[in-house]
């Protein structure tokens, strides 16, 4: 558990669906390019301003609300597990219980823990396995978290945002999986 912070509400023992905040349940596009913008390419100073606290505002209901959604009301416990320092685990939170999620268990990174999101997070799988959880499924953004997680057994899957600009006067359509994608997911 070293480099994981946890913050559990109710125990997450049986089907638990594992759900990331930046991608999944909230769309953080807008926050990564003004981080972007802030940053003139410098690494520290790009993660220092995504990191943000007071930028979360800039953030729009994500895709996993729809994966949330279907786990709540067939009964899955809900683990977030999240990238994001301790320092915002509380914003987090009030951030998420403003979109209506309100998960059993919240996972954030300690301060300090550079590990790539793979490691953290499939460290946080072992965690809430401890836990009594059985991962039905796990949600994440990253594909390289998601194939990891797949070498390892868990069921798991990206939210396939997928954005189309128009050619002229920008605009776009945003494609969210519907249920069916997870009734295939844990069949």
């Amino acid at each position: 558990m070293r480099g994981l912070w946890l913050h559990v509400r109710r125990s997450p023992a049986g089907p638990t669906v594992v759900l990331d905040v930046d991608g999944v349940l909230v769309d953080s596009r807008l926050r990564e390019l003004v981080a972007v913008e802030a940053s003139r390419g410098e690494r520290s100073r790009f993660w220092a301003v995504f990191l943000s606290a007071s930028l979360t505002h800039l953030d729009a209901p994500g895709p996993g609300l729809a994966f949330y959604a279907w786990a709540r009301a067939r009964g899955y416990n809900v683990a977030v597990v999240s990238g994001r320092p301790r320092r915002l685990a509380w914003d987090t939170l009030l951030q998420l219980n403003s979109l209506g999620v309100d998960p059993d268990v919240f996972v954030a990174r300690e301060e300090g823990v550079y590990a790539k999101a793979q490691r953290l997070k499939l460290e946080a799988l072992r965690v809430l396995e401890a836990m009594g959880a059985r991962v039905a499924l796990l949600v994440d953004d990253s594909p390289e978290v998601v194939e990891a997680a797949r070498r390892l057994g868990y069921p798991a899957v990206t939210p396939l945002i997928a954005l189309h600009w128009a050619a002229r006067g920008g605009g776009g359509e945003r494609r969210v999986p519907g249920p069916s994608v997870l009734e295939h997911a844990t069949a």
